[in-house]
């Protein structure tokens, strides 16, 4: 017995500390990084904590462990997306940035507002893979975006948490704690896309193409077609619409309804 409790001791103090912190920090990334994973490909109602846990070959207790429910782990993701929109509005006042490739290109590496390609779906495509592990705990590191590039990065942010906005009212129905969180984000949203309006929607002597009711009202379509419209797309295709293949497809659509908005007032 005292042998045995020795060499425990010893194998304890073989592993470092620091590691030791962090073992239960790697497990609560991975389980969010699934449960993410999850919610996007079948639908939030759809996916329960058995299965979480069962996909991580985790047990369902150590999984409580961390999420004691799975309303907890809606409410993280939430905080997640919460973060990454802070850091993409993070400074309105940035000057307009003429670049209107950022409404065609969405090649993962090149995100409007976004540092380096940390794609949820492809980090899973090899469970239990050295490089999966890593990846998926690997979130990604967004910067204030540029005018012209707020609303294509706003679109690309919906589609990270795309199980969010596909099921949104139904979340609103059952999830109090979201319902001011969601009022925020939008009152965000708007107002710096109303900010955008302003500078970017000008006459050629350079006064505002539009007035203060018609700029609020245009704020307010633009980030209603955000919003909802992945919603709309897993409406018109509730099979493939909002699979990892179907991104750039749905988001080129999405942009080009975006543009419509604007286009006759640029």
């Amino acid at each position: 017995m005292s042998t045995m409790s020795d060499s425990a001791r010893d194998s304890a103090r073989d592993v470092p500390r620091d590691d030791r912190r962090k073992a239960p920090r790697r497990t609560a990334e991975r389980i969010l990084a699934t449960a993410l994973d999850l919610f996007n490909r079948r639908g939030e109602p759809n996916v329960s904590t058995t299965l979480i846990s069962a996909e991580l070959n985790i047990s369902p207790g150590n999984l409580y462990y961390h999420y004691p429910a799975k309303e907890e782990l809606v409410n993280a993701l939430m905080s997640r997306y919460e973060k990454a929109l802070h850091q993409l509005l993070g400074d309105a006042s940035n000057p307009a940035m003429d670049d209107s490739s950022a409404w065609t290109d969405t090649s993962p590496d090149t995100q409007p507002g976004m540092l380096g390609n940390t794609s949820v779906e492809a980090s899973l495509a090899s469970p239990g893979s050295p490089a999966a592990l890593r990846a998926v705990v690997a979130e990604p590191v967004y910067s204030p975006a540029p005018d012209w590039q707020l609303l294509p990065a706003l679109l690309q942010l919906a589609w990270r948490y795309r199980f969010l906005f596909r099921d949104l009212n139904d979340l609103l129905a059952r999830n109090r704690q979201l319902e001011k969180r969601c009022q925020d984000a939008l009152a965000r949203q708007q107002a710096a896309v109303r900010e955008r309006i302003e500078r970017l929607c000008r006459t050629r002597d350079g006064d505002p193409a539009l007035d203060a009711a018609a700029a609020d009202a245009l704020a307010t379509s633009i980030v209603l077609l955000l919003t909802y419209w992945l919603s709309f797309e897993y409406v018109r295709d509730p099979r493939r619409a909002l699979e990892p293949d179907s991104e750039t497809a749905v988001l080129d659509r999405g942009k080009r309804h975006v543009m419509a908005l604007i286009t006759p007032y640029l």
